[in-house]
């Protein structure tokens, strides 16, 4: 996992500067996008995937109806979030703790 904490409001450049700094493989089989963004905005993200020389055919926008892994991700995003906002909640630090040996990078912003 590569997790990137971004504190509200949300902007679509913490997107951009967090896959600078997290997306740096090569052999990337596909990125998919939990949600429907308006064409700018995925136009914009796929310049920064090019710019970083990453494929633009391996985006992908979806569901988790269509995408299953997506309802995975976005479990782990709730707890690591609940975990940094309430360190001491000792039920997320114990569930934090069963997966945290596959996060392999936290980016905050």
């Amino acid at each position: 996992l590569k997790i990137a904490l971004v504190k509200n409001p949300f902007s679509p450049h913490y997107y951009e500067k967090a896959i600078k700094h997290l997306v740096v493989e090569d052999s990337i089989v596909s990125i998919i996008i939990d949600g429907n963004m308006p064409h700018n905005y995925e136009r914009r993200f796929k310049k920064v995937l090019r710019d970083r020389g990453i494929k633009t055919n391996k985006l992908i926008f979806g569901n988790d109806k269509s995408y299953p892994v997506l309802r995975l991700a976005d479990a782990c995003a709730g707890l690591v979030r609940y975990h940094y906002d309430n360190p001491d909640h000792t039920k997320a630090n114990d569930l934090y703790g069963i997966f945290s040996s596959k996060i392999e990078t936290v980016f905050m912003m």
